[in-house]
């Protein structure tokens, strides 16, 4: 498989026009045909196998691919599979995104999406499946509000697929950055827990320093204190949660570790410059 990617905005939310839910048995063949959106397929159990242009894809459970509006694509062999689908535009002047190679240096306000992924964290898993169990209730109801929330689902759910790109590479590239190896380890470290209790002793253990050296040097390379980091970092998936529009303030406080709806909303507004509020 090739190693495409495509930049997307994290600001503009893509246009949804159809997503469900399905399961298929053989002799179910994916049917042929160009369409004149982009497809996100996530798949959820067993496996898909699809040829895209002239490439061939064998998608199995955890496995996300976009579909391009530009090439034709059709199933290869009868599968079983459950998978959720979303149709969609960008929402840029053009509506198409732009195509790059995982160098592709990002826009503050871009992503790197892939054309084919494999979840891997856990975190990213539980996601993706806790807002494709949520796909089937939005496509019974086609009004404007569900609507709205289809595209900040599908945004949600690109967000998630994104950052487990992110933190894959962030992994592969934190042995060869040995000058900077500890606080590129922390940051990621708080990124993956940063819903649990913060324990300046149990991250001092995880680095191998004493907590105010390792404070020093986190400060020194990133602007923040580890303590602001994990802040920010607490907020910015509560973001992410936000535009989803199925959390409140006391939902999103518990699963970032930000505890009460009080404690939250003053965290945000701090960090954020805004207090919380649902983008539908």
């Amino acid at each position: 498989m090739n190693d495409l990617y495509f930049t997307v905005s994290t600001e503009i939310l893509p246009q949804v026009s159809a997503l469900d839910s399905c399961s298929h048995k053989p002799p179910y063949v994916h049917f042929k045909r160009k369409y004149h959106e982009y497809i996100l397929y996530v798949l959820t159990e067993g496996e898909l196998f699809l040829r895209e242009g002239e490439e061939e894809y064998h998608l199995t459970k955890n496995d996300c691919i976009l579909l391009d509006p530009t090439r034709t694509h059709v199933g290869i062999k009868p599968s079983t599979v459950s998978f959720c689908y979303f149709h969609f535009l960008p929402g840029y002047k053009d509506n198409r995104y732009p195509e790059v190679d995982e160098n592709h240096s990002l826009r503050a306000d871009e992503m790197l999406f892939p054309k084919y992924h494999h979840l891997e964290s856990e975190k990213a898993i539980d996601m993706c499946r806790e807002l494709c169990s949520k796909v089937h209730e939005i496509s019974l109801d086609a009004n404007r509000l569900n609507r709205a929330r289809a595209s900040s689902l599908l945004h949600m759910m690109m967000l998630t697929i994104a950052d487990d790109i992110e933190e894959i590479r962030y992994i592969e590239n934190a042995g060869a950055k040995r000058k900077n190896g500890t606080v590129t380890e922390l940051k990621w470290y708080l990124k993956q827990h940063y819903m649990d209790r913060f324990d300046s002793g149990i991250v001092s253990g995880q680095a191998g320093y004493n907590y105010d050296h390792l404070n020093r040097l986190f400060k020194a390379d990133t602007g923040y204190t580890i303590y602001q980091y994990l802040q920010r970092t607490r907020c910015e998936e509560a973001k992410k949660l936000l535009e989803t529009g199925y959390y409140n303030n006391t939902e999103i406080a518990v699963r970032v570790g930000l505890g009460s709806s009080e404690h939250f909303c003053n965290v945000y507004k701090k960090c954020m410059g805004c207090a919380p509020r649902n983008r539908l």
